[in-house]
């Protein structure tokens, strides 16, 4: 029996733009379960590979998690075998289950269509129109059904985009009723932009359903953000941040999250951006590795991944990691970027950079 646990891979299913279904973000866990075009979620969740997986969280060896961020930190769903408290949980572990009976989250993430175009995740604005839109409309409707729905207690919208930019998941937030969903409740991953008082206004049904925002921003001065969030204006962005504030100071979100894929040009502003996270109450403050999403060219990824241990500024990296006290807030959710080092599929065991 494993040391640890995570709870993940037991309660979490992720599809994605290809149709491909994980079991969590496919950059941590990168094991696919199937694709929901030739078969159903139902059967996907349950399925051979899915039961794989889990086995392999409870048997501790966590042998398809090639980057997770908090395997090393004993942070967010990776705890201590001996700090479950979580009766569910402590039942999976007992039992030795690998069997669900439902999803507890649901991510969406088969939209790209975003505002912003930020070099870590694309090369150019992603917006569905035309014939991709019309059959991503149609998978969607395909997938997301009242049944589903109505059997989940976390919808996550979306790792994959912006909620606010995406007309196929504007509609569905715009239509979601606590009536018919008394259960559900909304987290929302956006970068910011589009979160405006009219957007928040245009889904007033849905607001008592939404929970849970992440902000990702990946900057903590205006000249950075506008490299690393291309299209993005950080004035804007603020004033976002201030009305986001708000909803959390009024109770109506239960936990406000600002994150920061850590890169060669922004890691210096770590330290700051927890006192601009702080300054606007988010509740948690998520450090991430970057990742290869092939947007970089052959060359330039290794330059920019600070975090892997041939990086000119590794040393120095590694060091502010230990000594900047606001790294040390309480609310900072920091990755094992020791770990994240060895897990980067594309590092030429070659090159010094």
């Amino acid at each position: 029996m494993t040391d640890l646990f995570c709870s993940r891979p037991f309660e979490h299913f992720e599809v994605q733009h290809n149709g491909k279904a994980y079991l969590c973000c496919p950059g941590w866990l990168p094991e696919p379960l199937g694709n929901v075009e030739q078969e159903s979620p139902s059967n996907l969740w349950n399925g051979e590979a899915a039961q794989r997986i889990r086995r392999s969280i409870l048997d501790g060896s966590f042998k398809y998690c090639t980057a997770c961020p908090f395997l090393g930190t004993k942070r967010g769903p990776v705890k201590a075998a001996g700090d479950v408290t979580d009766p569910e949980h402590l039942a999976i572990i007992r039992e030795q289950r690998v069997v669900m009976k439902r999803i507890a989250w649901l991510y969406l993430a088969y939209d790209r269509t975003c505002n912003l175009s930020c070099p870590s995740c694309r090369t150019h604005v992603i917006v569905a129109t035309g014939e991709d839109l019309k059959r991503l409309s149609i998978f969607h409707d395909s997938l997301v059904t009242p049944r589903l729905l109505r059997s989940i207690d976390w919808l996550n919208i979306t790792g994959s985009g912006d909620p606010f930019a995406s007309s196929v998941f504007r509609s569905l937030l715009r239509s979601l009723d606590p009536v018919l969903y008394p259960r559900l409740r909304v987290e929302l991953h956006t970068n910011g932009l589009l979160f405006t008082p009219e957007n928040w206004e245009a889904m007033k049904r849905a607001q008592p359903m939404v929970k849970s925002v992440e902000v990702s921003v990946d900057a903590a001065t205006p000249a950075t953000y506008a490299i690393n969030r291309r299209g993005g204006e950080w004035n804007e962005l603020l004033e976002r941040l201030e009305f986001i504030q708000g909803l959390r100071r009024s109770g109506l979100l239960e936990r406000f999250r600002m994150s920061f894929v850590v890169q060669a040009n922004n890691w210096r502003e770590m330290p700051a951006f927890v006192r601009l996270a702080r300054s606007f109450d988010a509740d948690t403050v998520l450090f991430t590795a970057l990742r290869d999403w092939r947007t970089f060219g052959d060359f330039q990824y290794p330059f920019r991944a600070v975090h892997l241990a041939k990086h000119r500024d590794n040393a120095a990296f590694l060091n502010a990691l230990e000594t900047e006290p606001d790294l040390h807030d309480a609310r900072v959710v920091m990755s094992d970027f020791t770990s994240a080092s060895q897990a980067v599929r594309r590092e030429d065991s070659n090159a010094r950079w």
